[in-house]
């Protein structure tokens, strides 16, 4: 029968695998990167459509001390 994937994707960040549509893909953070915690994961929504969402989810990746740092950054620009 026919199924539908989302193809391999890099976002210059991860590569996020083909994916059967309607999964949330989990990835393990990116390392090399300042501020990023890699024993937390970023996630990605291959949709029913077969297309992946227009962002991935890094927001458990970044470390408390690197979102207080852009947080004060953006309040005093």
């Amino acid at each position: 029968f026919n199924r539908t994937w989302c193809n391999t994707l890099w976002d210059t960040a991860l590569c996020w695998p083909q994916t059967l549509a309607n999964v949330v893909v989990t990835l393990q953070c990116p390392k090399n990167i300042p501020g990023v915690n890699t024993k937390q994961n970023a996630t990605r929504v291959c949709n029913e459509n077969g297309t992946w969402n227009e962002k991935a989810n890094y927001t458990s990746c970044f470390t408390d001390d690197y979102k207080i740092n852009v947080t004060s950054i953006l309040a005093f620009n």
